[in-house]
């Protein structure tokens, strides 16, 4: 039969590493190896850029930034196919390994997140100061002997702050500053 009329194989079998080694193609699709092709990643982002795509790409590779960023580089050619992910450790050591690792990287990601608080309102570094010392229950008086300035001043930032936040009181702008995480 004539090449032209062949229909494109239903499965692509990525592998991000290919010297991999890990026998993933004989082991699931060695029967049905007319139905999946195996690409390296280079091949297979060159054929979806030119609009031909399979039904379904299997990804092969090592959990990471690497397997993240092929994702990415399909999803940008390709939005619409489906991808799986598979993964091969040595063994469940290295497995657990890897996962405790993520988990930790992930923490610590999200925690210098919460560390820095978010300036929406383009609070000034002095108002942002205020707002802090509002929030730890200190009245105006208070604030100015803290600061070392004038009542007045501590006055003329909190209308400030109050302006930009929208709201008209102090218990707004200290439930608004715990809401939303400002400081």
């Amino acid at each position: 039969m004539n090449n032209f009329f062949k229909s494109p194989p239903l499965i692509w079998l990525v592998q991000i590493e290919p010297t991999s080694g890990s026998g993933i193609y004989e082991t699931i699709f060695g029967e049905t190896s007319s139905m999946v092709e195996r690409k390296t990643l280079s091949t297979a982002l060159i054929f979806l850029s030119r609009g031909i795509k399979p039904s379904v790409i299997f990804l092969e590779g090592p959990p990471g930034k690497s397997l993240q960023s092929a994702m990415a580089q399909i999803n940008v050619r390709q939005p619409s196919v489906r991808i799986f992910v598979i993964s091969h450790w040595p063994n469940a050591s290295e497995m657990r390994s890897w996962f405790t690792r993520y988990f930790v990287e992930s923490a610590r990601a999200n925690s210098r997140r919460k560390d820095k608080p978010t300036n929406t309102y383009r609070l000034s570094s002095r108002e942002m100061e205020i707002l802090r010392l509002m929030v730890r229950g200190l009245i105006k008086k208070e604030i100015a002997e803290q600061l070392s300035i004038s009542y007045h001043t501590v006055d003329n930032h909190e209308r400030k702050i109050f302006s930009k936040l929208n709201i008209h009181t102090r218990t707004e702008a200290v439930a608004k500053a715990l809401i939303e995480k400002l400081c």
